[in-house]
């Protein structure tokens, strides 16, 4: 199967009758050394019944990653098979912020991730591409080293990953207070079409779409 048929999505679509609202998630240490990302709770009470086992991850440098789903007997949603090698590709630390909104077909979530500085990351640097050729590549059906598309072949999966393409400045290490504030004063500069809500004590943001207010 190519690159580009995985990345077209082999997913199923939400049949939805109230649009899946957006959301912004904080990476905290937890998630990393336990190698799977929760899902909002909100979210899976209205909608994990109709989640696929598998979603896709579209980043805005072109690449679809997919991530398999696991669902414990408890009713929680994570993000597992497919999160590390994310995680790992993109240097994700704790206290960095990624935005997901839902691309309305074959399951796929565009996702934009935000550094610890609060600055989204610059996908498209040229110490990106200089890196992600000097690292293993993550598609497990790579065509070619070097090549112009390589971007594109992280569709099949990272099973080794790499180095993220972004530079941040050192920073201190994040209390959780400390993580609540920035993505709460992040949420409060977020500009969006849609409608959307913050909430001060919580640790993730939900983002509606139209038809959706509360």
């Amino acid at each position: 199967m190519s690159s580009r048929s995985r990345r077209e999505g082999k997913g199923p679509a939400f049949q939805l009758s109230t649009p899946f609202p957006s959301f912004l998630k904080i990476v905290v240490q937890q998630a990393l050394q336990d190698g799977k990302l929760k899902i909002p709770k909100m979210l899976v009470m209205e909608y994990g019944d109709l989640m696929a086992d598998k979603i896709f991850l579209e980043v805005p440098d072109g690449a679809v990653w997919p991530v398999k789903l696991t669902r414990p007997c408890n009713g929680e949603i994570w993000l597992q098979k497919g999160w590390p090698e994310f995680a790992k590709f993109y240097s994700l630390k704790h206290g960095c912020l990624l935005f997901f909104n839902y691309g309305g077909e074959h399951s796929h979530f565009r996702v934009r991730i935000f550094m610890r500085n609060t600055l989204e990351m610059n996908y498209f640097s040229s110490s990106t591409d200089d890196e992600a050729e000097g690292n293993s590549n993550p598609s497990s059906e790579t065509e070619g080293q070097g090549n112009k598309h390589d971007r594109e072949k992280r569709t099949h999966g990272a099973d080794q990953g790499g180095k993220s393409t972004a530079s941040e400045a050192p920073l201190r290490t994040f209390a959780k207070t400390e993580l609540e504030d920035l993505a709460y004063s992040k949420a409060l500069s977020f500009k969006s079409n849609n409608p959307f809500f913050c909430d001060e004590n919580a640790s993730i943001i939900l983002i509606n779409s139209p038809g959706n207010q509360p």
